[in-house]
């Protein structure tokens, strides 16, 4: 589940117009659920204010939310010293030899389809 309040965010961030949000709101307003178990459905219930996985608008929320995501890890977990940084071997050893050796890339989140990872090579990073 998708909570609101990124999203809303990434579009104020983004400057998208606000009808945006208020398109998102009402969509989400006392939506009928059922879950269906083994044996049946449970009888139907409400909620408010989540986007359901799959849902049309679930793609582009998640892409703006999580881009908001990795900026906001990109700025803070630059220099932490627990962040993952990819370099060469020879770098590591300062023994360099080509210019890629010069290149120190910081990872902050991987994201996959509709999967994101946060790496760290410390449980304290960021």
């Amino acid at each position: 589940m998708l909570e609101p309040d990124g999203f809303y965010d990434a579009v104020h961030a983004y400057g998208l117009p606000q009808s945006i949000i208020d398109f998102d709101a009402s969509s989400q307003a006392d939506v009928p659920y059922q879950v269906k178990s083994a044996y049946r459905y449970t009888d139907p219930f409400t909620i408010s204010g989540i986007t359901k996985q799959g849902g049309p608008l679930s793609p582009l929320k998640f892409t703006l939310t999580s881009s908001m995501g990795h900026y906001w890890l990109s700025d803070h977990c630059h220099s932490s010293p627990g962040s993952l940084i990819v370099s060469t071997q020879t770098a590591l050893r300062h023994d360099f030899h080509v210019p890629a050796d010069n290149i120190r890339l910081h990872i902050p989140m991987v994201e996959a389809m509709d999967d994101s990872y946060i790496t760290a090579t410390t449980l304290d990073a960021c």
